[in-house]
């Protein structure tokens, strides 16, 4: 019953995004961004209020809207893991894009291009209430709200983050951004699991998405001068005698310890007893430390061939 719900409103999110979200940007320009957010936002209000009826319907207690949202007062110490968390992503992130602009340098550029373009005569506050609030509230709504909710009560814990996760991730369409959105989207349902609070997750999608939006704002029409620096950079290395690939496995090395600490540190936090949690899910934490050290290899071990 509440899958069955989930479904049709991912589906019917889905749709609204296909064949309004066009038309509404083209109606309202940048604003209509924000207009298909809260478009996904009333979505799932429906779905949650069909969720409810159909509980009641089957005599089902404790289904209301703060359960399936998750509207619970955050504890500091599940926000700051959510967020040392998120780093762990975010920098998993930056090492995953760098290996694709390795492998397929014009994917990457037509990605990072058509986010550009969003930018163009659009003010930093407009462009932070536009990416980073409005999705924060509305896509939590749909993922760690209505699926993450649905998916819980059927399922294992592991299953459910994994499955979010990857769903989040398919739901931005581009292949190139569809792996970054499902790391991070693993790390949000991995909060929300563990804190109880979809405001955490909120926090670390606004956190996640105003980043993004900053760097890119500031780097916009900077591309040339980024370049010449790192050729500046490599051009300093190589006069020292070294290779210029040790310097990208130097950068690839420093990333992966960032992600690492960041990782460990993070799920401390949310865990209650982060020691006897590591002895349970022992083969998880493996996996974990295998991914971001693949990552890190890989990276270094495609600059030393590229160069």
């Amino acid at each position: 019953m509440f899958f069955a719900i989930a479904v049709v409103t991912l589906a019917l999110v889905l749709l609204f995004n296909v064949f309004c979200s066009v038309p509404l940007q083209t109606a309202f320009g940048f604003w209509g961004a924000a207009a298909t957010e809260l478009g996904y936002a009333l979505i799932a209000l429906a779905g949650s209020a069909c969720m409810i009826l159909a509980a009641r319907r089957k005599q089902l207690d404790g289904v209301d809207g703060i359960e399936i949202f998750s509207t619970r007062p955050p504890e500091p110490k599940a926000i700051l893991g959510g967020l040392l968390l998120l780093g762990a992503s975010y920098f998993a992130a930056i090492l995953y894009t760098n290996i694709v602009n390795l492998l397929f340098p014009e994917a990457v550029s037509n990605t990072v291009q058509g986010l550009q373009s969003i930018f163009d005569g659009v003010s930093l506050p407009a462009l932070l209430l536009c990416l980073a609030v409005i999705p924060a509230i509305c896509e939590e709504m749909v993922f760690r709200g209505i699926l993450q909710y649905a998916l819980g009560r059927y399922g294992s814990p592991r299953v459910t983050i994994l499955l979010t996760g990857v769903v989040f991730g398919l739901f931005h369409l581009d292949p190139v951004r569809i792996p970054i959105a499902a790391m991070t989207g693993i790390a949000l349902s991995y909060a929300l699991y563990r804190s109880r609070s979809i405001f955490v997750t909120m926090l670390m999608h606004f956190v996640n998405n105003a980043a993004s939006a900053v760097l890119s704002y500031a780097a916009a029409g900077t591309q040339e001068e980024a370049a010449a620096q790192v050729a500046a950079q490599m051009e300093e290395f190589t006069a020292m005698g070294l290779p210029g690939w040790l310097l990208y496995a130097f950068s690839g090395a420093e990333i992966t310890v960032i992600i690492l600490g960041l990782l460990i540190a993070g799920l401390a936090l949310l865990e209650a007893h982060p020691t006897e949690a590591l002895k349970k899910h022992w083969v998880t934490a493996v996996v974990l430390c295998a991914v971001v050290l693949l990552l890190g290899a890989g990276f270094i071990v495609l600059s030393a061939v590229s160069l």
